[in-house]
């Protein structure tokens, strides 16, 4: 609401080990049921400071800095976006509940692949994913959804974003929710 101030971002006070051992920080703000928000290629946490604090009034949100960004430093010989798969997987589960995950640009391609990694998803939110990422598979995905898990997916503007959000957070009886 007008006039309301909006609750600021924390520090990164969690950090995750993945599978490698690489170290991801995640800024934490608000109450609620975690919703991990994964940032584009040349961003980090700060992608989201527009969006998280109006999803702090409701949510316990956790914006995480990918590998080799800000609060998660890494200096593998060797990228494989499967590892960041498993990153935020890793983040996911480590809430230990349910948990909303939302990806933009890149950061969508990557929410994708650890979607199919975890089996602690509340619901997934896609922001301009790239299209067609060879290494996760369209009928993985198809097969989740068929399971009863609630997934939504936004190609719209980003003054669009927060309110199509909105509804993709409603409570849905449907096993796919396109907006």
């Amino acid at each position: 609401p007008a006039g309301v101030p909006l609750p600021a971002m924390s520090s990164a006070d969690r950090i995750v080990y993945t599978p490698d051992g690489t170290v991801i920080g995640a800024w934490r703000t608000g109450q609620g049921q975690p919703i991990v928000l994964v940032h584009g290629t040349a961003d980090d946490h700060t992608a989201w400071d527009l969006v998280a604090p109006r999803l702090a009034l409701r949510f316990e949100v956790y914006a995480v800095d990918r590998r080799g960004r800000g609060a998660s430093p890494w200096r593998g010989p060797v990228y494989a976006i499967e590892q960041e798969f498993d990153d935020i997987a890793a983040v996911v589960d480590s809430m230990g509940m349910p948990t909303w995950l939302v990806g933009h640009g890149y950061g969508a391609d990557v929410a994708i692949g650890a979607a199919l990694r975890t089996r602690n998803l509340a619901g997934l939110v896609l922001y301009e994913p790239a299209p067609g990422i060879p290494t996760v598979d369209e009928a993985g995905i198809l097969k989740s959804t068929d399971a009863g898990d609630t997934w939504a997916y936004t190609n719209n503007g980003i003054t669009d974003f927060t309110g199509r959000f909105e509804l993709a957070i409603s409570p849905v009886n449907t096993s796919r929710l396109y907006a």
